[in-house]
């Protein structure tokens, strides 16, 4: 029970980061997610293409933890190497997009510590299929 509910939150959290895509690109107006060219809590002026860029890192955030999501549920292995390389990115972009996205950060902070402790912990635990085994 423990590993699909894993998956499905990792692929939520993959789906909120799409908020981060449409604001930028100005395909939607989301209220608390105004459009600006600012990154870092106003400290770093990044102009409209530097915020279609981290855009479209978010877009790629989106996609990744869908991915790892799925290689979650199917109980990959190297799903828990994904999942720890995407929220390292993801926390970098919470904090270049505060303080609109303090959730994200805090977020990405307990699935880093998830992440971390399955990495250390549960490894040991694959099964004969090399399958990860909670």
């Amino acid at each position: 029970m423990m590993r699909p509910t894993a998956a499905v939150l990792l692929a939520v959290h993959g789906l909120i980061h799409l908020v981060g895509f449409v604001s930028p690109w100005r395909i939607a107006t989301l209220e608390g997610f105004a459009y600006r060219t600012t990154a870092f809590n106003a400290g770093l002026d990044i102009g409209d293409v530097g915020v279609r860029l981290i855009g479209l890192v978010w877009l790629g955030l989106t996609f990744g933890f869908l991915a790892a999501g799925h290689a979650v549920w199917r109980g990959k292995q190297w799903a828990v190497g994904l999942t720890g390389a995407l929220v390292m990115v993801s926390l970098i972009v919470c904090v270049a997009g505060l303080p609109e996205t303090a959730a994200g950060v805090a977020i990405d902070v307990v699935i880093l510590a998830t992440v971390s402790y399955v990495a250390l912990y549960k490894f040991r635990s694959l099964g004969p299929t090399g399958r990860w085994m909670p």
